[in-house]
């Protein structure tokens, strides 16, 4: 297990930052998300260290900086900010790569791949992290499930499925044949290893891109998604999500 540290003063913020890097793999933990240099130099000093920091530069009472000249950490930072100035401050402080606000998608998995690549180069894969190594090669090599219907085994390629759902505590997959089956995945284990042309807009629904007919403006600041062809229930995104998703809707 991969252990994250978000320092970041923002809550919403941190708490988008932790679902992105939560999506990446379930084999990273967010150990806490910490919003000042006092709290953070604090953890350094009292717990065991990350495995990796994601850092924003400019927090409530200063410079995040000052963070690292107070205590040294041998863990890599990835630096979070939406000024670009502090480039060279951050190589020179443990920073391994510097993404800039608002965060795309995108940008935090690269983030999180150089990460990998690093870890890989710099240190034998051994014990727990070869394992974990292994589990990533073998997610994204996952192309169809299989579909328990009747007395039959049927092989569904991911990209023949137009989105995951949940209803009544059950999941399943719908076609873009109109074809939906019962699943006994979770949720999350789709999320996890249906690629980049899939965007979970809520707990309950996971879509594809190539399902998407339009969007629309709701009241309270969310969208709604209006599929290619009718479903029995309204999909929304969820206020701090809206971004992320149009982003990604707008990403080749």
């Amino acid at each position: 297990m991969i252990k994250v540290l978000i320092i970041e003063d923002e809550e919403l913020t941190a708490d988008d930052l932790e679902y992105q890097i939560k999506r990446y793999s379930d084999d990273i933990e967010v150990v806490a998300k910490l919003p000042s240099i006092a709290d953070s130099i604090h953890f350094f000093k009292n717990q065991p260290s990350p495995d990796l920091v994601f850092s924003d530069i400019q927090l409530q009472d200063g410079i995040s900086f000052d963070i690292y000249r107070t205590v040294q950490i041998s863990c890599p930072v990835i630096f979070c900010t939406a000024f670009n100035e502090f480039a060279l401050d951050a190589i020179k402080n443990n920073g391994i790569d510097y993404i800039l606000k608002p965060f795309a998608r995108e940008d935090i998995f690269k983030a999180l791949e150089k990460y990998f690549q690093l870890k890989k180069m710099m240190t034998p894969p051994t014990g727990d992290m070869n394992r974990f190594l292994g589990d990533i090669s073998k997610v994204r090599k996952v192309r169809s499930i299989l579909v328990y219907y009747r007395d039959k085994i049927i092989p569904i390629r991911i990209d023949d499925i137009c989105l995951f759902y949940k209803q009544n505590e059950i999941s399943y997959l719908k076609t873009f044949e109109g074809k939906a089956y019962p699943v006994d995945q979770t949720m999350d284990y789709f999320e996890s290893i249906v690629g980049m042309e899939f965007y979970r807009i809520s707990r309950q629904v996971i879509i594809n891109r190539g399902f998407v007919k339009e969007t629309v403006s709701l009241f309270n600041r969310k969208l709604e998604v209006v599929p290619i062809m009718p479903m029995d229930f309204v999909m929304e995104v969820s206020r701090n999500r809206v971004s992320d998703f149009l982003e990604w809707l707008a990403t080749s």
